[in-house]
């Protein structure tokens, strides 16, 4: 039944709070992402009535939920969902904190993106409008990050590999104008099994010369063929991006992408070769190898939007009650601390992200019901004691806390726009002994959120005027 289809967007199905408590929406279990949504939500705005101590932090907060398809196609789903919320915020003239606990690392990491856009006039376009969105839980984990400055008669090249589920090898490469437009580029192949040797490579060619056009070439090594080599570069707001693509006759190679020529290019990518490489010893061509990095590993698009609260995480607590009521103590935790895996920045354009780290790991929150028996059955350990959350973490667990803070500088102050709770956050946030500085930097942002300094505009509380006290000391 597609009769409650929202306009104009002719996909999906809305319920309202009716529907959803007379059982209309009883297909919807949360189950989705492994009930990722209904933590997240716990977290900024659960009401603690289950069990009495597991609030979140705007506990009367009315939720207007959409659950996202994570199927890739064409659709602009999350510009389509902060849309429709917005607009039913406006309906029932109610500031909106809009918490996005989702994103990729594949784009320009800027902001420029078409999508990034439209939310962001969307975020513009009155006040009492507000989105917060996950740093991304890369951190310092995993190097998917390759910036490069190429320079004239530069030899060095980092290898890419082959991706069965293209199936190829793929590149995407950002670049201002004015950065790429002396560059040159190939790409070369080199046999990794069981032996490593060079095999050949295409002409260098202009980096701005595909421009609105697939390029295609054949890497030939004595008449017989390596792989096809497609490239279009596209140009958006100033900022270009190059696609490479190697349709490859064999998965023994390794795709080297080598540069020449004065300028600065980023990518990001999972594919870029880091782990079990040769030695120079092995292997002499790796001399010249730029091995991708664990910096700029924030999430793109929204995330990289200067009025969007990018959030951060640091570790909440090491210990809770089991539903056993057995106390779980994680020795590796470290309580207050940031944690190893959350998103650092800067943008491609060198902006400051996150702007807020909040706690993350090791959250309690709202598990699903359907899910929590085997839970308890195979992993007790992951259960709250009263059985109706269960631990978990990442900036999709900090953005919630900051979200609710956001909701609850909108209550008092309803005609705020995004700038001017953004500005309470950051201008009140936190510094301790575990966020090293100078502050603000790409990895705190400008530190630890603090709610209350948010709310009474960083300053101490009203003492009521008929207490009387015969003194008073101010600690940090």
């Amino acid at each position: 039944d597609d009769t409650n289809t929202p306009q104009p967007y002719a996909y999906g199905q809305e319920f309202s709070a009716q529907d959803i408590d007379n059982g209309l929406a009883a297909a919807h279990t949360g189950q989705a992402e492994y009930g990722h949504g209904t933590y997240v939500a716990g977290i900024g705005a659960g009401n603690g009535r289950a069990v009495g101590h597991f609030q979140g932090v705007a506990p009367k907060s009315d939720i207007i939920a959409v659950a996202f398809d994570f199927t890739p196609d064409l659709v602009p789903r999350l510009s389509h969902a902060i849309e429709y919320i917005f607009a039913k915020a406006q309906q029932l003239g109610k500031p909106c904190v809009i918490n996005v606990s989702l994103g990729d690392y594949f784009g320009s990491h800027d902001g420029t993106d078409l999508e990034a856009q439209y939310i962001s006039n969307l975020i513009n376009l009155q006040s009492g409008r507000v989105v917060v969105a996950s740093a991304g839980n890369i951190g310092v984990m995993y190097p998917i990050h390759l910036g490069r400055f190429s320079t004239a008669g530069d030899t060095a090249f980092t290898w890419f590999r082959y991706n069965a589920g293209y199936p190829g090898a793929y590149i995407q490469v950002f670049a201002d104008s004015a950065e790429l437009t002396s560059i040159r580029y190939s790409i070369g192949a080199d046999k990794v099994n069981p032996y490593y040797e060079y095999r050949g490579a295409v002409n260098f060619a202009a980096a701005t010369a595909s421009l609105n056009l697939v390029i295609t070439r054949n890497l030939v090594n004595s008449g017989n063929r390596l792989g096809i080599v497609q490239s279009l570069l596209t140009k958006n707001n100033g900022v270009y991006s190059l696609e490479v693509f190697v349709q490859a006759d064999s998965t023994d190679y390794f795709w080297r992408f080598t540069t020449t020529g004065n300028g600065h290019y980023d990518s990001w990518s999972y594919d870029w070769a880091f782990d079990t490489l040769p030695s120079p010893g092995t292997y002499p061509p790796m001399a010249a190898y730029i091995p991708p990095d664990t910096l700029q590993s924030i999430i793109t698009s929204i995330g990289c939007l200067d009025n969007v609260i990018t959030v951060g995480n640091y570790f909440n607590t090491d210990r809770h009650l089991d539903v056993t009521n057995t106390l779980q103590i994680s020795p590796l935790d470290q309580p207050r601390n940031l944690a190893a895996n959350s998103s650092r920045g800067p943008t491609r354009d060198g902006r400051i992200k996150p702007d807020i780290c909040a706690p993350g790991h090791h959250i309690l929150s709202c598990g699903v019901l359907t899910l929590i028996p085997g839970m308890i059955s195979a992993q007790p350990y992951k259960v709250a004691l009263g059985g109706y959350h269960i631990t978990g973490g990442g900036t999709s667990a900090s953005a919630p806390v900051v979200a609710g803070i956001a909701a609850l500088y909108l209550q008092q102050n309803p005609n705020a726009n995004w700038s001017d709770v953004k500005s309470a956050i950051t201008g009140c946030a936190m510094q301790d002994q575990f966020t090293w500085g100078p502050l603000p930097n790409n990895a705190w942002g400008y530190g630890k959120a603090d709610a209350f300094g948010t709310l009474t505009n960083c300053g101490p509380v009203n003492i009521h005027s008929t207490l009387s006290v015969s003194s008073m000391k101010t600690y940090p």
